[in-house]
């Protein structure tokens, strides 16, 4: 059984990306080449951020805990949506998140006197 729910863990994206396509025709190349673009970036991120809360773990950062991993997660769908009003606080929120942690798990140096 901890084997079938590590590997839904891991692979739940492949689940994700037929969404993602029907949610946003931009990325099958319908449209110009700005929302194209954008839509690329925007479905990279929402799946970068989803795998992190899903998983657990964020780059540079390590293992993160329950509170970061909702937070991923919610930014993770926030770019899931073709709004530009929703990718910019799906941005915003990860940058956020990423911040944080990156502050919180820098090594302390010691003052010398």
């Amino acid at each position: 059984m901890k084997t079938s729910v590590t590997s839904m863990r891991l692979g739940f994206m492949l689940f994700l990306v037929p969404v993602l396509f029907v949610l946003n025709p931009a990325l099958i190349g319908v449209g110009s080449a700005f929302e194209i673009g954008r839509a690329l970036v925007s479905a990279a991120a929402s799946i970068i951020m989803l795998s992190c809360g899903v998983s657990g773990w964020l780059y540079r950062v390590g293992h993160i805990g329950p509170a970061a991993r909702a937070t991923a997660c919610v930014s993770g769908l926030l770019l899931l949506i073709p709004e530009w009003q929703s990718d910019m606080a799906g941005y915003a929120l990860s940058a956020a998140l990423f911040a944080v942690l990156l502050l919180r798990n820098r090594p302390r140096q010691e003052v010398r006197s």
